[in-house]
């Protein structure tokens, strides 16, 4: 005995009228998902492109009120050597070349033109917050203390990453006799 089965063209709860409008709309939705999917991507992209702290001034140092402090080239010191001391103080060009040497790390900008007799060279350490934190340097001469202050401003910039640790020569005119010397970090807890 021989049973031929023949499908109804009106098979199932809705019937064809509902598989033929999911098929149809299927290419659409998948095309509608698709791009949704991309634009969610880009927008990953671009938004943890920038979690970095670079190292050149124009994004670090934002506003900067000194006249008198030159900001010179970054050092690789371990930061861990600075750090408890925050600023350590050259008194001459063989004070910064035996540094140099010893530490093996770069000389100063303009070392060759830096005259001992007129500025004061240093090397600071610092680090910011996170890792898009900015820099304000200001440099304070204060007569009735007897002292030169260098105060560096870090700010958040509101990444969730670590700040990195920078260590920089820094140059001011030279110290008066019976002057010292200061370094001082200040954190600003103001959010942009």
């Amino acid at each position: 005995m021989t049973i031929n089965f023949k499908p109804r063209r009106n098979s199932g709860f809705l019937g064809n009228k509902y598989a033929n409008f999911l098929f149809k709309n299927l290419r659409s939705n998948i095309i509608n998902l698709m791009r949704s999917f991309s634009l969610i991507l880009l927008l990953l992209l671009i938004t943890t492109s920038g979690y970095s702290q670079k190292m050149n001034d124009d994004y670090l140092i934002k506003d900067t009120t000194v006249s008198e402090l030159k900001l010179l080239n970054f050092v690789e010191v371990p930061y861990y050597f600075i750090m408890d001391k925050a600023l350590v103080q050259f008194q001459s060009n063989a004070d910064i070349k035996r540094f140099s040497d010893t530490m093996k790390v770069e000389l100063p900008q303009m070392f060759n033109e830096f005259d001992p007799e007129k500025n004061t060279m240093a090397i600071i350490s610092y680090s910011g917050i996170d890792c898009h934190s900015w820099f304000k340097f200001e440099f304070l001469k204060l007569d009735d203390d007897r002292s030169y202050k260098i105060y560096v401003t870090i700010r958040s910039g509101e990444c969730r990453a670590g700040g990195n640790n920078y260590t920089r020569w820094v140059s001011v005119p030279k110290l008066p006799v019976g002057y010292s010397l200061s370094f001082i970090k200040l954190i600003d807890e103001h959010r942009n």
